[in-house]
């Protein structure tokens, strides 16, 4: 596969950095292949940061298009951006934006176990809230939940 970042300067290569723009971030669009088409699909999350190892999670309905495509091809992308600012300038061509952003690859697969399902709900609602809470067996058990395990993961800012 080709490298194909053409701004280096533009490119953020610190776990902690990228982990830090995930923070920031509310909204992670994921791509998956459904059938012999592409889809894409903005999600609340929550996230896992353990061991160097990033694992994301997403909460939605049992049945539908996404969790077709994951079941059929647990393959997906994803990206998600923030600190979104318009540069103007006298000159149009000096026009640009400010942004934070990270992207990558992974295997997605929706998860069964309880206990799995309970905690992906609490990381969800702290990264969205800031606050724990109780999350009850009824709750877990009503809805899906997707786990991404990010096997690669690059980030890209421009914040000046």
């Amino acid at each position: 596969m080709r490298d194909t970042m053409r701004r280096r300067d533009r490119e953020v290569t610190e776990k902690s950095d990228m982990i830090a723009i995930i923070d920031e971030c509310d909204v992670c669009r994921v791509g998956m292949r459904d059938e012999d088409r592409m889809y894409i699909v903005p999600m609340n999350f929550g996230y896992e940061y353990k061991d160097d190892e990033l694992t994301l999670y997403f909460h939605g309905s049992k049945d539908g298009r996404k969790v077709d495509a994951i079941e059929k091809d647990p393959n997906v992308c994803f990206e998600m951006d923030c600190a979104h600012e318009l540069v103007t300038d006298e000159i149009v061509c000096k026009y640009g934006y400010l942004y934070k952003s990270v992207f990558g690859e992974g295997k997605a697969e929706i998860i069964s176990d309880i206990g799995e399902k309970k905690k992906a709900l609490g990381l969800i609602m702290k990264h969205l809230t800031g606050k724990d809470f109780e999350i009850k067996d009824a709750m877990a058990t009503s809805i899906a939940i997707t786990r991404l395990k990010v096997s690669s993961l690059t980030g890209k800012a421009r914040t000046e």
